[in-house]
């Protein structure tokens, strides 16, 4: 059994692997904040945390740099008050040594001038004034604190002062009134109080009255409790620790290929057909190294944040056949649903790179690609036709949609000039723009890893199987063909079926060949090149999902009808939730037009009408709210 655990504020503590410092004890509750660039906050009870020190997960790493023990105390204090403490002891000792404790007016006052005389003291203390020193050493067992100015002294709070009552009824109406989403004024909590001691004085004898206080004493009652606490009850902890962050300075990776951060983005533009109708905002994904600041690769598209969108910017990045790509050997990537994925990280794996997931709600562990954003809004996309605007307050009255005039192959040549011209600006932590960083550091490296675009959709295929019917495989109601697929539908036997090789980052082709002849393989493509060229599976799925929620009895004017109710009940929520799967769809708008109208009069669209639970499709992606990451594991676990 270990002692029992005093906790001082400003120590430091290793807890669950990583390292907090106290900041603030109020009654039994201890806020530790983390001294990582993770930016964590906990509050424990002191019970807990003495469990834990007893069993050895809490240890004390560092003691708080201003103790109250005595001796580090007196050193702390300013000069000129350790000064005036040595004057009052020389008195107070030498008297008490002379006289042992008794103070006979003639003698002690006859020693004052002698012991003035000696130290040189200009302004020697009254016989009254070394009654009153004489009386605090003797009560406080000759302990020299109780010399010191009352400025100097350690005071109890101003909250521990109040009766026990009064401090009872202060924490009720703070957590009735005040530490709740929709706080009252403070001015409501003091009444509260007030009218709460009154009433209990009417029920007090005359000599038991509770001391009420003042208005301006529970203001500052209040005012003391600690800011960030009263944010977390209030605003949440996401809110509460981003307005009152604190950060280090991130430690720059040593080589060129060392790190790479990867990121979402909803751009702020919208989009338009071939005919000029809006068809949304689209989405773009970056891979952007560390060292150089430089932007490897990316995707800009109406797909939505998903893994295979990731996995389009990935490849993007490795591609040989462009100058400035390579192989990060750490990816950094957001926890969101858009990365999250096992086949991900084991094809990284397979190629000797790194994953690391940041810890959710923390855009802070991946400052460098969150500021590469703002620098993309703040220099290109607010200076295109058919900008949105970060809010309504800067959009005003911009019609975004009715001066939107880029197509999404327009926006994507004119992201890769302005990436040019960013690529060779001048960079203020650089010192030297990040393409000329690049070249200098290039000569230092080993040559990049880079892959040929066969090998890259190699890695990333997924594996499927499908019987062959008049010349087309199936999964997942996309179909493809080609002139190898009927020869394989030939040479199959029954039950036996095709085994199809797709990536899901990209359903427009697809590899298909017998399973007793692996080495005789076909290119399939898409049946509906239209719908299915540059689609995602994610995206996919969403289309399936939303048309299989309208589409009732399969008409397509039904299923017109249906998606404009669905749109107009999505445009009345008020939710988190629903506002994300509105812009999902909205964005989707004009891929689930395309899809009905090419699609209306086809054989195969009864087979899309299967049963789908679109739950399991419509994800929420959560797009990232100093620099540090932790790495969060997604295996499976057994509940118990």
């Amino acid at each position: 059994m270990k002692d029992t655990l005093e906790i001082k504020i400003g120590e430091r503590y290793r807890y669950h692997g990583k390292s907090y410092e106290i900041v603030d004890t109020r009654d039994d509750q201890v806020q530790m904040r983390s001294t990582d660039r993770d930016k964590s906050v906990i509050f424990q009870s002191k019970i807990k945390l003495q469990t834990k020190y007893n069993k050895g997960e809490l240890v004390r790493t560092q003691e708080a740099p201003i103790s109250r023990d005595n001796a580090q105390v007196l050193l702390s204090l300013p000069e000129k008050h350790q000064i005036n403490l040595k004057r009052k002891l020389t008195y107070v000792d030498r008297i008490l040594a002379e006289f042992s404790g008794r103070l006979p007016c003639h003698a002690t006052k006859n020693l004052i001038a002698s012991i003035a005389k000696e130290i040189d003291d200009l302004k020697p203390p009254a016989y009254s004034t070394i009654y009153i020193w004489l009386s605090a050493y003797k009560h406080s067992d000759r302990n020299p604190f109780s010399l010191l100015d009352p400025l100097c002294r350690k005071k109890n709070s101003r909250f521990d002062r109040q009766h026990p009552e009064i401090r009872e009824a202060l924490r009720y109406y703070l957590d009735a009134l005040y530490l709740i989403k929709r706080p009252s004024t403070i001015t409501d909590v003091i009444d509260a109080v007030q009218t709460s001691a009154k009433s209990s004085n009417h029920q007090r004898p005359a000599w038991d009255q509770i001391r009420i206080p003042s208005i301006t004493t529970l203001y500052r009652l209040i005012k003391e409790l600690d800011p960030l606490a009263v944010s977390v009850k209030q605003n949440g902890l996401t809110t509460a620790i981003r307005r009152h962050s604190w950060s280090k300075r991130f430690s720059e990776p040593l080589r060129l290929f060392d790190l790479a951060e990867c990121d979402t983005h909803t751009v702020d533009i919208v989009a338009v057909d071939e005919l000029g109708r809006p068809i949304g905002k689209p989405f773009l994904t970056i891979i952007i190294l560390i060292k150089p600041r430089y932007v490897i690769g990316f995707d800009l598209s109406l797909n939505p944040p998903s893994v295979s969108k990731t996995v389009r910017a990935i490849k993007h990045s490795l591609a040989s056949e462009r100058e400035y790509t390579g192989q990060a050997a750490h990816y950094i990537m957001d926890n969101g649903p858009d990365f999250r994925s096992v086949h991900l990280r084991e094809r990284l794996e397979l190629i000797g790179a790194k994953l690391t997931y940041c810890e959710p709600r923390n855009p802070n562990q991946k400052p460098h690609v969150e500021s590469w954003f703002k620098t993309l809004v703040v220099q290109f996309t607010h200076h295109l036709q058919g900008t949105t605007f970060s809010n309504l307050e800067e959009r005003g009255d911009y019609d975004s949609e009715k001066e939107a005039v880029f197509t999404l192959e327009e926006l994507r040549l004119k992201f890769e000039e302005w990436l040019e011209i960013y690529h060779s600006s001048f960079h203020r932590t650089l010192n030297m723009s990040p393409r000329r960083a690049w070249e200098t550091m290039r000569d230092d490296q080993f040559p990049a890893r880079r892959y040929s675009q066969d090998q890259l959709d190699g890695l990333f295929l997924s594996q499927t199987s499908s019987k062959v019917i008049k010349g087309r495989v199936r999964h997942n109601n996309l179909f493809w063909t080609g002139p190898g697929i009927a020869r394989i539908g030939s040479l199959l036997k029954k039950n036996e079926e095709a085994i199809v090789l797709y990536d899901e980052s990209d359903l427009g082709k697809a590899i298909v060949y017998h399973p007793r002849l692996p080495e005789n393989r076909y290119i399939a493509d898409a049946v509906d090149p239209t719908y299915q060229c540059g689609l995602t599976m994610y995206a996919h799925n969403l289309v399936r999902a939303k048309i299989l929620k309208e589409a009732k009895r399969f008409s397509y004017r039904e299923a017109k009808e249906a998606r404009l109710r669905l749109n107009m009940e999505l445009a009345q929520g008020k939710s988190k939730s629903t506002r994300r799967k509105r812009a999902i769809l909205e964005d989707l708008q004009g891929i689930v037009d395309n899809f009905l109208d090419d699609t209306k009069d086809s054989p195969d669209y009864c087979d899309i009408a299967e049963e789908v639970d679109e739950n399991s499709f419509l994800n929420e992606s959560t797009t990232p709210t100093t620099y540090a990451t932790v790495e969060v594991s997604h295996e499976r676990r057994n509940r118990k």
